[in-house]
């Protein structure tokens, strides 16, 4: 791997410097360095890097076409016991990673719902069974729902209130605590949306009200983070459409 193929790898995820190196565990100086070729690649890097892309698969939104699959019956078999019959095997296809995660989380732990798991165009496994559990009972916070992505979008927000467009004119400190003040308090506003979405589905207007009301107060969160959030709303409006 090369400097060059380093970034293109990190674009590809729609990941951020600091991100990539909150992952890898080094800082955020140190993975500049690699991609300007200003520090020698680990040879170890290319390794880390393959570990990591079937997670980084795992959270990206917009990933598919998918298709999941599970069977109407218990997949296990007693070998002891008569078999009663054999169970059918189900396949549904979704254009996204947010709409198949939405559909999982609607049906999860029903009576024809078993062993269930998501496959990629090629056939490769994305998700399994004990991945999926994870993200039903919420203790996967980086797979892209609607709460997670609104939520990491927020405290993005909360963490860089301080930075915002000034404009022409140099603001007051005063005007500085006030506009901070108010990013803040719609970066709270996005968490409790996110706390919100476990229990009604969030339409995407009221997110865009929330994101104008940032742009007008200078706070521009990253284009990705916007795209997930997009994607992991009309994941859930998929899945809605197809309830009714």
């Amino acid at each position: 791997m090369i400097p060059a193929e380093l970034k293109q790898w990190r674009e590809r995820f729609g990941l951020t410097q600091a991100e990539l190196a909150k992952r890898l565990g080094v800082t955020r100086n140190t993975i500049q360095n690699y991609e300007s070729g200003a520090t020698p690649l680990p040879a170890t890097l290319e390794q880390a890097c393959a570990a990591w892309e079937d997670r980084f698969n795992k959270d990206t939104a917009e990933l598919g076409p998918l298709t999941l699959c599970y069977a109407d019956g218990p997949m296990w078999v007693d070998p002891y016991r008569p078999r009663n019959r054999f169970p059918m095997l189900r396949q549904e296809a979704y254009p996204t990673n947010s709409a198949a995660l939405a559909r999982v989380r609607m049906i999860w732990g029903g009576v024809d719902v078993h062993g269930p798991f998501i496959v990629e165009r090629s056939g490769k496994p994305l998700w399994n069974q004990v991945e999926l559990a994870r993200v039903v009972d919420g203790s996967d916070s980086n797979a892209p729902t609607v709460r997670n992505t609104i939520r990491r979008l927020a405290n993005y927000i909360l963490e860089n209130s301080a930075v915002f467009v000034r404009g022409v004119k140099t603001p007051s400190l005063e005007e500085i605590q006030a506009k901070t003040a108010e990013i803040r308090a719609t970066g709270e506003a996005l968490l409790q949306l996110a706390a919100e979405s476990d229990e009604r589905y969030v339409r995407y207007e009221e997110f865009e009200i929330l994101l104008k009301r940032l742009h007008a107060l200078g706070s521009y969160p990253t284009n990705r983070q916007v795209s997930d959030v997009a994607h992991a709303i009309h994941g859930e409006e998929i899945v809605g459409r197809w309830q009714q």
